[in-house]
């Protein structure tokens, strides 16, 4: 909740972005299947209902190739920590 506010704070002061947080326009974040950008649902282009799930898209064109089943899914990759 802080780094959200943190956020806020600064597309406020830098952009003049005056909205006010709401919680239910925020959350849930999700994730598009083709492309892997995290969003909030709320700002998604569009979804798909597939076997029970819904799957939502950041642009038309990770819709698209999602249809057309050219995507490959985006895999967790392994985390790595740096010792300075």
């Amino acid at each position: 909740a802080t780094s959200v506010r943190m956020i806020h704070e600064f597309l406020r002061t830098q952009h003049r972005i005056d909205h006010p947080l709401n919680r239910d326009t925020l959350f849930p974040i999700v994730t598009d299947p083709v492309c892997g950008m995290r969003f909030s649902a709320s700002q998604s282009v569009d979804y798909v209902e597939q076997k029970g799930k819904t799957h939502y898209f950041c642009a038309s064109g990770c819709k698209a190739a999602f249809l057309a089943k050219q995507h490959v899914a985006v895999q967790p990759t392994e985390r790595h920590v740096v010792r300075a």
